[in-house]
Order: C-alpha cells, then structure tokens, then sequence
C-alpha cells in the first residue's frame, strides 16, 4: 500500500494476528494474486457466532502499492461479491476511516453506499449484492492479466472483527 494508506489498514501479518484474537467472526482470507505473483490479501467476515459482528463482511483489502490502479481491488471485490452471491447473501458490508488516502471513495465507486452509521472511528457501507449487474470471472479479470484470481487461505481458527 501506498505510504499514505497505511493509517486506513494493517498489515497482511496483523490482519491475521487480528482474527485470530476474534474466533466468533469466523474470518476467511485469501491471497491475491496477478498471473503467479502475490499482489494482495482480501478478508472477510461470513458467518458470525454472535451480534458483536457483522455477517458478510469485507474486513480487508490491501493491494501492494507497485500493483494499484490495475483494476485487481475492483476485480477482487467482483469475486467477493460472487462468493456472497452464491451463498444467497443480499447485502455486504465494509467500514473504512475517511481522509486523504482513504478507501472509501474507491467503494462508493465501486457502489457500495454510506449508511450514516460508524463502526467505531470508521463510516460504515452497504452495498446491495442483489441489484448488481453479474459479472463473469472473465470480466472480474484485468485484461493485461492473463490470469488473476484468490487464492483460498483459511486457518484451524478463523475469525474478524473490525474493517477496512
């Protein structure tokens, strides 16, 4: 991430220290990748174990820096958006923390909406999965890539907690 992203999110290592110390959050996570070369790492909340959380979740996502603006946030988001929709899932969440630098204006682009409430120090969005145009993985994909994808990584202990 770019030296001015890094107040808005941690790192790939705290992001996994983090849910691990929140087992009812049930985090999922993945690396991403560009052709065979790890350019990021996504996280989500699914399914919770209690109202502490939010269910369907994007908890993180970090691109490094040296691959931003190459459309791998969006077509990310795109494969979130496609796991959630398969599962029945209507609605998706994200938080971020506003100022220069910050993600938020990247998620309205994408569509996801302010609902004018905070998660802690954070603007909390929603975006509705189910009024979405559906996407196949071809168009998830940059077309300078010749493949991208998420790579599956969970652990014994999966969990979350706050976003970004």
């Amino acid at each position: 991430m770019r030296p001015e992203q890094r107040r808005f999110v941690s790192s790939v290592r705290e992001s996994m220290l983090e849910a691990a110390e929140e087992p009812h959050a049930h985090a999922l996570y993945w690396a991403i990748y560009d052709d065979e070369s790890p350019v990021g790492f996504v996280m989500i909340a699914d399914e919770v174990d209690t109202p502490d959380y939010v269910p369907h979740f994007l908890w993180k996502l970090l691109i490094d820096e040296r691959y931003q603006r190459r459309d791998l946030g969006t077509a990310t988001l795109d494969l979130i958006v496609e796991h959630f929709r398969k599962r029945g899932v209507a609605v998706m969440w994200t938080s971020a923390m506003e100022g220069e630098g910050s993600p938020v204006a990247f998620y309205e682009r994408y569509g996801f909406q302010r609902t004018g409430e905070r998660h802690g120090d954070e603007v909390m969005l929603r975006l509705v999965i189910s009024g979405l145009r559906r996407r196949s993985l071809a168009d998830a994909c940059v077309p300078a890539v010749s493949s991208c994808g998420v790579a599956p990584r969970t652990s014994a202990r999966h969990s979350r907690s706050s976003a970004s």
